[in-house]
């Protein structure tokens, strides 16, 4: 009987000491958080095993593990700043009445209706903000014609006049519209006249331009946000989503995020966000009360082949969300432009390849 209760007590000892470990885990954890935005750290060794551990502790519902993410500096990844006067930018659209929605479905992914572009990686370089300007652009080239183009988010970074750059800056979508560049010009830039560097690189010369935003609503605007609010409802970003295709839209990054492998993200931080992404759909199933598509610009490596499936609500996902009405191309009325640009006496063939990539053909007589 003795041996029991000493039995007894030693398992309360233990338990005691493995509660007190938790907790302080969790303590450790929310300073290191911040700590990984202060002192720019990578993830290390010890922060994953803690995740794990953690993970267990409050049980999440995905995998944590070393990603490309866990890799970097924060200032790599984060680069999405918002501005004092953020609702000065453009219309904010009140017509996403969440008591008069769409007749939404439970489920809805853009991916699986129209196989959107490849995963981008934004490397080195807190570009989010370009990248998730470029992403819902993309998306509704892919959508409404089928061509995979792939837009130059150098372009945004480089030719900016906002002073946006690799650590940080706002939604661009102005630059595709009616904005011009350093070097002059408005529309989005094909990626193959201006590759992305990861860098600060010199806005040079004249970069052609393929396409414009458009002003679906005939309101002065080609960009809208859905909501005054810094967080929209989920009814809201669903209606928007479902209506104009990919937003853009933000989020915050804690270190779990930048650990996540797979499965449904709800390591709720109740943060400003930091980070630009792109939503592409939604699944009420899923989660505690559903979850939203994220697309993120870290690479094939992180997440599910650069997906994740986050709760709505979670690290305030879906901050300062935004959504383009529309494009058109600019790309034949631009080609002496690109054939000059190229000097086509000596280089037809080259022009030719850029515009079939592209999905053009010029015309013939």
């Amino acid at each position: 009987m003795k041996k029991i209760f000493v039995i007894i007590i030693f398992l309360i000892f233990i338990l005691s000491n493995f509660i007190t470990l938790a907790n302080s885990i969790k303590k450790e954890k929310t300073i290191s958080d911040f700590s990984n935005i202060l002192d720019n750290r990578y993830v290390s060794d010890k922060e994953l095993k803690e995740l794990n551990m953690l993970s267990r502790i409050s049980k999440w519902t995905f995998t944590t593990g070393r990603t490309s993410a866990t890799n970097r500096p924060i200032e790599e990844l984060c680069g999405l700043i918002k501005p004092d006067d953020w609702k000065e930018y453009t219309n904010i659209n009140d017509n996403f009445d969440p008591e008069e929605p769409y007749a939404l479905p439970e489920k809805w992914d853009w991916r699986e209706e129209y196989d959107l572009t490849q995963i981008r990686d934004q490397e080195s370089c807190g570009s989010c903000w370009a990248f998730a300007t470029v992403a819902p652009l993309e998306s509704i080239i892919k959508i409404n014609t089928g061509r995979d183009v792939d837009l130059s988010e150098q372009w945004l970074v480089s030719c900016n006049k906002n002073k946006w750059d690799c650590y940080g800056g706002w939604w661009a979508h102005d630059y595709h519209y009616n904005k011009e560049g350093k070097c002059g010009g408005i529309g989005a830039v094909l990626e193959i006249f201006f590759r992305y560097q990861a860098e600060d690189l010199e806005c040079r010369n004249y970069y052609p331009h393929s396409y414009l935003l458009k002003d679906i609503d005939s309101d002065g605007y080609s960009w809208n946000y859905i909501s005054e609010s810094e967080v929209p409802s989920v009814e809201s970003i669903k209606n928007a989503i479902y209506k104009y295709g990919p937003i853009s839209a933000g989020v915050y990054v804690s270190t779990a995020f930048r650990s996540y492998k797979s499965g449904v993200f709800n390591a709720h931080v109740n943060e400003t966000a930091t980070h630009a992404i792109t939503l592409t759909g939604w699944n009420d199933n899923l989660g505690a009360n559903g979850v939203w598509f994220l697309r993120n610009s870290w690479g094939k490596d992180w997440g599910e082949n650069g997906y994740m499936k986050i709760e709505y609500g979670c690290c305030n996902v879906g901050s300062w969300a935004c959504y383009i009405e529309g494009f058109e191309t600019t790309f034949k009325s631009n080609f002496l432009k690109i054939s000059a640009f190229n000097l086509i006496k000596d280089n037809l063939q080259k022009n030719l390849k850029i515009m079939s990539e592209a999905g053009f053909e010029p015309a013939t007589s």
